[in-house]
C-alpha cells in the first residue's frame, strides 16, 4: 500500500498495532492482506530451503553410500532408504518450485501444511516398516518444528501442521502396537509439549512482525503525508511524478499536466484571522484541489506554506483548462471569507504546463513556476498555462 494511500482510519489501526502489547490487534481487510503478503515474502527463503532439506538429504545419503562412508544397518537394503528419500525430495522439490513463484499467495501456507504432513507420513513409516535402518524416532519431530520456526505461517495453519502431524503419528503409534503404552503416552506428551512451545513462539514472532510492520508504515507515512491537510508532501509528490512519467510507454503521445496553485493574499489571511483560520483554510482548499484529481495516477500534494500542487495524468490542453476552472469555480462556491482580498473571499492563482513523457520534473516545475508569476502579476485570481509538448487529445 502506498504511504500517501492510507487512510487515517488505517493510521489509528497501525498505531494501535505499534504501541499493543496484545499478541493479536484487529487490522481492516487491506491492512491484514497486506501483513500477509509482507509476511510471506520475507519468510520466501526459509520456506523454499525447508521444502528443499529431503532433496539436499537425498543427495548427501546417496553421496555417501556410493563412496562407501556410510553403510545401513542390519539387512536393510539401500535401495529402500534411497527410493523414500528420492520420493521426498521429488515432493520437497515441487513444494520449492511453487512456493518460488506463488510465495505471496495464500496457497505458499497450504503447500507447507501439505508438505508437513507427506514428510511425517514418510519418516513414521520409516519408524515402523524399516525399524532396521535405526532411524531415530524423534527425527519425525524435527518436522513440524521447522515448518513454525522457519516458515512462520498463520495460526491457523500453524495449528493444521500440528494437529495434522498428531493425527498421524498417533495413529501410526496405536497402527504398530495395537494400542498405546504408558511409554507411548509419556513420548507423546512430550511432543505436545514442545509443539506448544514452538507455537507460542509462532504467535509472538508474528506479533513483533506485525509491529515492526506497523512502525515501518508509519514511518513512510510521515516521511511522505503533510501532517496539516493529510495530502501527499513534495516528496511523494516528485517520486510519483518519475513514477508516473515511466508508465507513459515510448512513442506513446500522452500529456500529463503540473499545475502550481498558491493562495492569493495568504499573509493577510493569518494576520486578520490568525493562523489557526488559516490552517482551516488550507484543509479545505486542500480538499478542492484533492477532488480535481480523480484518476488512479492523479495525485494533489502540498509543497510547502500555501502552495500546492497538482498532477493529472493523460490530460490534454483542453481537458487541463477545464478541470482548472472547474476546481476555481468549486473553491469560489465554497465562499471562504477573506476581508484582505479584493474579491471578499479566499482565491487562488494557478500556473500550469502540459508536458510529455521526456519532461523532467525540474523543467516542468520551473515553467509552471513562471506561469504561476504571470498569474500573481496580472491580478491574481486566475490560471496561466504554457505547452512542453505536442499537441494531443486525452480519454478525460
Amino acid at each position: 500500500i502506498p504511504p500517501t494511500d492510507i487512510t487515517p482510519a488505517e493510521i489509528q489501526e497501525l498505531q494501535s498495532l505499534a504501541r499493543s502489547e496484545m499478541a493479536h490487534v484487529r487490522l481492516s481487510p487491506r491492512l491484514e492482506e497486506q501483513f500477509q503478503r509482507h509476511t510471506r515474502h520475507a519468510t520466501r527463503g526459509a520456506k523454499v530451503t525447508l521444502a528443499l532439506l529431503p532433496a539436499l538429504s537425498f543427495m548427501l545419503a546417496a553421496g555417501l553410500m556410493q563412496t562407501g562412508l556410510v553403510t545401513l544397518p542390519g539387512s536393510a537394503p539401500a535401495s529402500l532408504l534411497l527410493l523414500i528419500l528420492l520420493v521426498s525430495a521429488g515432493t520437497g522439490a515441487g513444494v520449492a518450485m511453487l512456493l518460488w513463484h506463488h510465495v505471496e499467495t495464500v496457497w505458499s501456507e497450504y503447500l507447507i501444511v501439505a508438505g508437513v504432513w507427506l514428510h511425517t507420513l514418510f519418516f513414521e513409516w520409516l519408524r515402523y516398516r524399516g525399524s532396521e535402518l535405526g532411524l531415530d524416532p524423534s527425527i519425525s519431530l524435527c518436522i513440524p518444528i521447522a515448518a513454525l520456526a522457519l516458515a512462520k505461517p498463520a495460526k491457523r495453519h500453524g495449528l493444521l501442521i500440528i494437529a495434522g502431524y498428531l493425527i498421524i503419528t498417533l495413529y501410526g503409534h496405536t497402527w504398530a502396537s495395537s494400542g498405546l503404552d504408558d511409554r507411548m503416552l509419556g513420548d507423546t506428551t512430550a511432543e505436545v509439549l514442545c509443539l506448544a512451545a514452538a507455537f507460542v513462539g509462532l504467535v509472538w514472532s508474528r506479533k513483533s512482525q506485525r509491529q515492526l510492520l506497523a512502525t515501518s508504515m508509519l514511518l513512510a507515512v510521515v516521511a511522505n503525508r503533510d501532517p496539516l491537510t493529510e495530502l501527499p508532501n513534495r516528496r511523494a509528490f516528485e517520486q510519483h511524478y518519475d513514477l508516473a512519467i515511466q508508465a507513459v510507454s515510448r512513442g506513446e503521445k500522452r500529456t500529463v499536466l503540473l499545475a502550481l496553485v498558491d493562495v492569493d493574499h495568504f499573509k493577510s489571511v493569518n494576520d486578520l484571522y490568525g493562523h489557526q483560520h488559516g490552517d482551516q483554510v488550507l484543509i479545505r482548499l486542500a480538499g478542492v484541489i484533492a477532488g480535481a484529481g480523480r484518476r488512479a495516477f492523479d495525485m494533489a500534494a502540498r509543497f510547502g506554506g500555501e502552495e500546492f500542487a497538482l498532477f493529472l495524468y493523460d490530460c490534454d490542453s483542453a481537458s487541463a483548462e477545464r478541470i482548472l476552472l472547474d476546481m476555481l469555480d468549486n473553491l469560489s462556491l465554497q465562499n471562504i471569507p477573506h476581508a484582505g482580498s479584493p474579491l471578499g473571499r479566499v482565491s487562488v492563482s494557478v500556473g500550469a504546463v502540459v508536458a510529455g513523457p521526456t519532461t523532467r520534473l525540474a523543467q516542468a516545475y520551473q515553467m509552471a513556476d513562471a506561469e504561476l508569476y504571470k498569474a500573481k502579476t496580472a491580478g491574481r485570481n486566475q490560471i496561466r498555462m504554457t505547452h512542453l509538448a505536442w499537441p494531443t487529445s486525452s480519454t478525460r
